[in-house]
């Protein structure tokens, strides 16, 4: 983890900061204290995404590398000890900035995918009012042709069956949305179930 933290020198300035800001947290209480956790979170949020950006960082490993950078340029752990609460306020700072990251990138997921079902179904009803015109000039064109009349009806078996590939698509959108939402949903109730967890252990 060092490498990443001499790499780049904003991942120095926003570890440095994200530890005062717990430090501030546990001297202060109501609602200055309030305000600086929130700044702290607003931190921990922009040192989650620049190492998210980094190609070489492994993201299953996020959080733990994150508390991992943190804990290596925490001061003496007798000046920690001084302040029963820091450990407490550092993870529940870590962990709700990263939620927040984390929960952002879930409903821009979420949002692109919506997007593109939506596309798909405009372009299924613009194919639709399309091929309906197609069916009405063949009909009028059966009507002066009689010659050829079982050509009117041929439009109407191509609109059918695509309409029908259009919908059959569309709906497997809407389930592949559907069961990615209940994925991270489901994750993200064991990861807030984690955290409380952890928080009821170091708080004993």
């Amino acid at each position: 983890m060092e490498t990443y933290f001499y790499d780049d020198p904003r991942i120095r300035k926003w570890i440095n900061q994200i530890i005062e800001r717990i430090f501030t947290v546990c001297i202060l209480t109501g609602v200055g204290s309030d305000e600086e956790f929130q700044k702290g979170c607003q931190i921990v949020m922009k040192l989650t995404t620049l190492l998210q950006d980094i190609p070489s960082f492994p993201s299953e490993f996020l959080t733990d590398g994150v508390k991992q950078l943190i804990e290596q340029q925490l001061p003496d752990s007798r000046v920690i000890n001084n302040f029963p609460k820091f450990q407490v306020t550092m993870d529940r700072m870590l962990h709700e900035g990263i939620l927040k990251v984390t929960d952002s990138q879930k409903k821009e997921a979420f949002n692109s995918i919506l997007t593109t079902v939506n596309t798909k179904d405009i372009n299924m009803k613009f194919h639709d009012s399309y091929t309906e015109g197609l069916v009405e000039v063949s009909c009028i064109e059966g009507v002066t042709n009689s010659v050829l009349p079982g050509l009117a009806t041929l439009p109407i078996s191509y609109s059918d069956v695509h309409h029908t590939k259009a919908e059959a698509q569309a709906k497997a959108d809407v389930k592949a949305l559907e069961e990615a939402l209940a994925q991270a949903e489901a994750q993200a109730k064991a990861d807030d179930q984690a955290h409380k967890e952890s928080l009821a252990q170091a708080e004993m």
